[in-house]
């Protein structure tokens, strides 16, 4: 559901299944951050049997990566 935060992924969107976000970082000036999400994927998720299985799953790759980058 979410996408990977691993590495830099300046000035293009990372998309997961549902989430994703874009980082442009125009040079000296303050990067401008932008959230995704896919509304139609995240209704397809929660009508899923697996919703809550794949969500703790797709939460928890995402914290250790985040924790990774420490």
């Amino acid at each position: 559901m979410f996408p990977s935060v691993a590495g830099p992924p300046h000035n293009r969107t990372v998309l997961g299944k549902v989430f994703g976000f874009r980082l442009d970082v125009p040079g000296v000036v303050a990067p401008r951050r932008a959230a995704v999400l896919d509304a139609e994927a995240w209704q397809q998720c929660v009508a899923c049997p697996n919703f809550d299985a794949c969500y703790r799953l797709s939460l928890g790759a995402l914290l250790m990566e985040m924790a990774l980058q420490g």
